[in-house]
């Protein structure tokens, strides 16, 4: 919150945002006891004002490596005063899938789907679940079946493989709010039933969100029953 008691973005992660944001997930985690806690929205948004303050705050070490090494500083110390002070409760990560590409091998062939480590913003979800700071992961995938930019089968298995090497369970975030409309691969009524069998065969995979529960409700074409 901001001096009008409204909550605002941290355009710079400095020891003030960070001694805000610990006593704020303190006195939360310590009133509701909650089974778990998804923490999104972690990335160092950066920009011509986070750029300044940086060169105030001494530069040196470079800004992009800096601004990974305050979005490691913020989103451990978040994971730390849960476990200090709710001890039982599991600290999530919700990672968005950022962007998927083919590369081709050396003789041009081949392709293999490669996925970022997600490190835009200064946010290295892979890195950090690799490092154990997660309980659990929960990715949002938002692509159908068919969708060649964003194939929902493989986000899930390069997920499924993230969350594997850090030894934690993941669940998939899929976009019921696209059920029977005109995205890419959308239009069946049975999507996500599809989605849904496909992420029953990657490892490690615990179960789905949701992100409209109003589209569910709707059930157009019976898709959801």
């Amino acid at each position: 919150p901001d001096e009008e008691d409204k909550l605002t973005a941290a355009t710079f992660i400095d020891n003030e945002v960070m001694d805000k944001m610990s006593a704020e997930l303190k006195a939360f985690v310590t009133a509701y006891q909650p089974d778990g806690i998804l923490f999104s929205e972690y990335y160092n948004p950066g920009g011509e004002d986070g750029y300044a303050r940086y060169l105030e705050s001494g530069g040196g070490i470079g800004y992009e490596r800096y601004r990974q090494a305050a979005s490691t500083a913020a989103v451990t110390k978040a994971a730390q005063i849960v476990r200090e002070n709710a001890r039982g409760m599991l600290v999530g990560l919700l990672a968005h899938c950022q962007w998927a590409a083919q590369v081709e091998d050396e003789n041009g062939s081949n392709t293999t789907d490669v996925f970022s480590s997600y490190t835009d913003g200064g946010a290295d979800v892979k890195g950090w679940v690799e490092n154990g700071l997660a309980d659990f992961l929960a990715v949002e995938n938002f692509g159908s079946l068919t969708d060649p930019k964003v194939p929902f089968a493989t986000v899930a298995d390069w997920w499924g493989e993230v969350a594997a090497s850090g030894g934690i369970p993941f669940y998939l975030v899929q976009a019921s709010d696209r059920i029977c409309t005109s995205n890419t691969g959308w239009s069946s009524a049975d999507q996500i039933s599809k989605q849904i069998v496909e992420a029953q065969k990657v490892d490690g995979y615990k179960g789905s969100i949701f992100n409209s529960l109003t589209r569910l409700a709707e059930d157009p074409n019976d898709a959801a029953s």
